[in-house]
């Protein structure tokens, strides 16, 4: 992990992805993701703050859905911060992150720290 304040690993990551906003699909597509957030190449600028979800089809029948928010809209991508997802899209997630990690114990190590604040992130 780098020294600034991201508390877990990134992977690069180039998957055809849709950001859900109010029902509807906008194309985008990955560039980074960590098991709290991705960055994006999205055609649309979204205002940050607004409430979105992550779609990640990873063959027929298999999806991934992440709710969460836009931290950060700039032209070199999207950010968007991960807030709830069940546990099969967690467990998909956490497998694309580990293999696609340099150090696949290191996201495991991860996850015995918060990602979270007490107080919020």
């Amino acid at each position: 992990m780098s020294d600034n304040k991201r508390r877990r690993s990134r992977i690069k990551a180039g998957f055809e992805a849709s950001i859900m906003i109010e029902g509807k699909a906008i194309p985008a597509r990955t560039i980074d993701m960590s098991l709290k957030g991705v960055l994006l190449h999205c055609d649309r600028e979204i205002p940050e703050g607004t409430k979105c979800s992550l779609r990640l089809g990873l063959g027929p029948g298999l999806r991934v859905t992440i709710d969460g928010s836009v931290v950060r809209s700039a032209s070199d991508g999207l950010a968007m911060d991960f807030q709830c997802m069940d546990a099969q899209s967690f467990a998909h997630l956490l497998q694309i992150v580990r293999l696609n990690a340099p150090d696949p114990d290191l996201i495991e190590d991860e996850l015995a720290e918060p990602a979270f604040d007490s107080e919020g992130e």
